[in-house]
C-alpha cells in the first residue's frame, strides 16, 4: 500500500472544535486514540504557553510529575 494513500488531517466542525480524520490503517500502524491524546496534549500546552506570554508571564519550563493518578505535566511561568 502506498503511504501517501493514508494521510493523516483534521476537519474543522461548525463549533470549531477539530476533528481527526484517520483510517483505519493509520489507527492499526499507531495514530490511534493514545496518540491523539499525546497531539491534543500538546496542542494545549501550547495554547497555554501563548496565553500566559500575553498576559506577560514568561515560560520557565515543562516538568512531568509522576503521581498515583498517573503523570501529570506543570508548567512553569514566572512573572516579567
Amino acid at each position: 500500500m502506498d503511504s501517501a494513500s493514508n494521510d493523516i488531517g483534521f476537519a474543522k466542525s461548525a463549533d470549531g472544535r477539530y476533528a481527526a480524520q484517520l483510517s483505519e490503517y493509520d489507527q492499526r500502524i499507531g495514530f490511534d486514540q493514545k496518540w491523539l491524546n499525546r497531539v491534543h496534549q500538546l496542542y494545549k500546552e501550547k495554547q497555554t504557553i501563548a496565553a500566559a506570554n500575553a498576559k506577560g508571564y514568561i515560560f520557565k519550563g515543562r516538568e512531568v510529575v509522576k503521581s498515583e493518578h498517573g503523570e501529570k505535566i506543570q508548567l512553569r511561568f514566572a512573572v516579567r
